[in-house]
């Protein structure tokens, strides 16, 4: 069956408008995992490869944040370091991507339970990141990545 045809046509001018548009896009690189977790078996995927690069204990204290004592607070600056540098040294995609989450959990932790942004970017970026991230989120961090983008949302108002 041959498409339908449009009931109104773009003028040429609204054409050339929307490509402009779409030209200036700005992709920001966690863009790429944000596809990835949105297909039906994103959260699977990543829970499986995250096991490869770290371990149980380090994602419990992701999630958790450990308890409010300094170790703990040091512990989760560690993770999100190790995950920094594994985004930079990752040998595949697949492998920086897993990172770039680990890396935006750590972060999203920090401002959860200890109340401190390990990050140098600003608390706006961070929260259309973690706005984005819990939008695809399993339920196991949906709720974690939503109290993290509405602190960020706030600091970046102060």
């Amino acid at each position: 069956m041959p498409p339908s045809e449009p009931t109104h046509k773009l003028t040429n001018h609204q054409t050339a408008d929307l490509l402009r548009r779409g030209m200036n896009v700005k992709v920001r690189p966690i863009d790429a995992l944000l596809g990835r977790l949105s297909t039906p078996d994103g959260w699977t995927w990543l829970e499986s490869l995250v096991r490869d690069e770290f371990t149980d204990e380090q994602m419990a204290i992701v999630y958790e944040g450990g308890d409010r004592s300094s170790s703990s607070e040091h512990r989760l600056i560690e993770i999100k370091e190790i995950a920094k540098t594994n985004v930079a040294e990752a040998s595949t995609e697949e492998k920086a991507l897993v990172a770039m989450a680990v890396y935006s959990l750590t972060v999203a932790s920090g401002l959860v339970h200890h109340g401190q942004l390990y990050s140098s970017r600003p608390a706006l970026e961070w929260y259309e990141l973690f706005a984005d991230l819990a939008g695809v989120a399993s339920p196991h961090w949906r709720e974690m990545l939503f109290t993290a983008a509405e602190i960020a949302m706030l600091r970046s108002k102060a």
